[in-house]
């Protein structure tokens, strides 16, 4: 990437593995920094969380290649707010 316009590669440290951190290194990686995600847990199991993602919000993970079946989507048929 080098400088361009004013802009320079970074070495970048991401603080946490969730979707949001691995969102952020995703991004940042592509856009050319070098970056380095800091997670506490090992991830050797199953850690039980989901990532709700409406309909147009999952182009996103199409860009990203981001195989969705295999993570055994489910289609919300339903949604009730409450206040």
């Amino acid at each position: 990437m080098g400088s361009v316009r004013g802009w320079r590669k970074l070495n970048v440290a991401v603080v946490g593995g969730g979707i949001g951190g691995i969102s952020a290194a995703i991004a940042l990686r592509r856009a050319g920094h070098e970056v380095t995600i800091y997670e506490r847990l090992d991830f050797a199991g199953e850690v039980g969380a989901s990532v709700p993602c409406a309909a147009n919000g999952t182009r996103w993970l199409h860009e990203w290649e981001v195989d969705v079946a295999k993570g055994d989507p489910v289609v919300l048929k339903q949604l009730i707010n409450r206040d």
